[in-house]
């Protein structure tokens, strides 16, 4: 689902802004499964997110490998922001950072426009998983690093998983 936009107001130049996914069929010790990554679009544009959410649980539904899907999905868990989320739960997804901390936020959202300050109120950055996986942990990283000059990496925080497939 692309996002319609037009440079210089309504009547000007029409533009649509494309979103996707990468995904690779990763074997571990003679298990296959398929690893997806993507970045949907951000709150501000509500209808086009909720469509791309739409649209990657419908790519997803016949895949009959595990799935590991990891991204930047711009809906907050905690249903404060869109429905995407709440829909990629519906649709069979499991959360690995609310398997292993069913009462702890995580937030993820974000460090300010300087990337120096914090505001963290949300997550809106996800692991989920379908099929024979297994969740062992979950963490945030990346709080405490910066470079010389004070910056962070990123405006959010990135989260990592223990995974395993399950034997």
């Amino acid at each position: 689902v692309q996002l319609p936009l037009h440079l210089g107001g309504p009547e000007g130049v029409p533009l649509n802004i494309p979103r996707s996914l990468v995904g690779v069929d990763a074997t571990v010790n003679g298990k296959t499964l398929r690893f997806v990554t993507t970045h949907l679009e951000q709150g501000l544009f509500a209808e086009a997110q909720v469509a791309q959410g739409m649209e990657l649980l419908q790519t997803l539904a016949e895949e009959a490998l595990p799935v590991v899907l990891v991204g930047d999905f711009n809906s907050a868990a905690k249903g404060s922001t869109t429905p995407t989320y709440a829909n990629l739960v519906a649709g069979g997804l499991v959360d690995a950072w609310k398997q292993v901390h069913p009462y702890q936020p995580g937030y993820t959202c974000c460090f300010n426009e300087t990337l120096k300050a914090e505001d963290f109120n949300r997550r809106i950055d996800h692991i989920l998983v379908r099929g024979e996986i297994d969740i062992f942990n979950a963490g945030l990283i990346g709080r405490h690093r910066r470079s010389s000059e004070g910056l962070r990496p990123s405006d959010h925080l990135g989260m990592a998983a223990v995974l395993g497939l399950t034997e």
